[in-house]
C-alpha cells in the first residue's frame, strides 16, 4: 500500500540588506539571493551629498597636470562624471584616455572605464593593496596623483603614498551621511514581513547609522543573524556589543551567501 505525501516548501528565509540597490539596474547581491531561494529587501542607510565639483571639473580640465587619477569608490566617479559635464557640456563626451587610472574594486574600475579613464590593469580589493600596486607601478612621482574621494574615507591610500615619495591631490568631492527614513522603512518591513531572519551590514558608517533602531529595541539582534561584508564592518558592529553570526570574506554575492550558510 502506497501512500502518497504532499511535498511542503519551505518558507524562504528573510534577508535585511543595509544597502542601496542601484537604480535601474538589477541589483546583484538581490537577484542572487532569490536564485538561493531568500528572501531579500534593501533599506539605504546612506545618502551622499556632492561637494566641491566646480573644483574637481577644474582640476580634470586641466588633467595632464597630474601623472594618475585614483578612484576607491563608485561615488568619487559618479562626481567625476559630474564634472565633466559642467566643463564639456551634458551632451558631450568626456575622454582622460592619456591619464592613468587606478581604482579599488571591480564595480569602481568598471563605473570609471564608462566614464572615459584609462583604467590601470589592477584588482586591488582595499586601498592597502592598491598604494602597494602603485608604489610599485607607477612611472612618475614628478607629477601628483588627483583623488577625489569622500568626506569619510581612511587615510590608509593617502599615508602611503605620501611617505613613499608621491604628491596627493585630494579633493572631497562627496559626503555620506544618515539617510533619514531609516526607521520608518525598518518599521514598514516589520509590519509587512516580521522580524527578518538576517540583517547584513555592509559599512561601519551603516552601523553607525542604524544604532538608535538597534538600542531602541525595535531591531531586537539577539533575535536576528548578523552578517558583516568584510573585517572592518565586523569589528564595528563588535564594538556595538551587536553578535555577529558570519563575516563575508569577499565583498560580493558569493561572499555573502557563504556567510548566510
Amino acid at each position: 500500500m502506497s501512500t502518497n505525501v504532499e511535498e511542503v516548501s519551505l518558507p524562504k528565509k528573510t534577508v535585511l540588506l543595509f544597502r542601496a540597490p542601484k537604480e535601474g539596474e538589477t541589483d546583484l547581491f538581490e537577484k542572487e539571493l532569490l536564485k538561493h531561494s531568500y528572501k531579500p529587501f534593501s533599506i539605504p542607510v546612506l545618502e551622499f551629498n556632492y561637494i566641491n565639483i566646480d573644483k574637481l571639473s577644474e582640476c580634470l580640465s586641466q588633467y595632464r597636470d597630474y601623472s594618475a587619477v585614483v578612484f576607491t569608490s563608485q561615488r568619487a566617479v559618479e562626481a567625476a562624471v559630474l564634472s565633466g559635464k559642467r566643463t564639456t557640456g551634458a551632451g558631450e563626451e568626456t575622454s582622460y584616455s592619456d591619464l592613468t587610472c587606478y581604482v579599488v574594486g571591480g564595480s569602481t574600475g568598471k563605473a570609471a572605464k564608462e566614464a572615459g579613464f584609462c583604467l590601470e590593469n589592477c584588482d586591488a580589493g582595499n586601498a592597502e593593496k592598491l598604494a602597494d600596486y602603485i608604489i610599485q607601478e607607477a612611472k612618475s612621482r614628478q607629477k601628483p596623483i588627483l583623488y577625489p574621494c569622500g568626506n569619510i574615507r581612511k587615510d590608509t591610500l593617502s599615508k602611503k603614498l605620501k611617505e613613499t615619495g608621491f604628491s596627493l591631490t585630494e579633493i572631497e568631492v562627496y559626503e555620506t551621511v544618515k539617510n533619514k527614513s531609516i526607521k520608518t522603512k525598518v518599521e514598514e518591513l516589520l509590519q509587512q514581513q516580521g522580524l527578518p531572519d538576517y540583517m547584513v551590514y555592509f559599512s561601519p558608517s551603516g552601523v553607525q547609522y542604524t544604532e538608535d533602531i538597534i538600542s531602541s529595541g525595535l531591531l531586537p539582534v539577539n533575535q536576528v543573524k548578523v552578517v558583516a561584508i568584510g573585517p572592518t564592518t565586523e569589528k564595528e558592529l563588535r564594538g556595538q556589543g551587536i553578535p555577529v553570526y558570519g563575516v563575508a570574506s569577499t565583498p560580493n554575492p558569493e561572499g555573502l551567501l557563504q556567510a548566510l550558510s
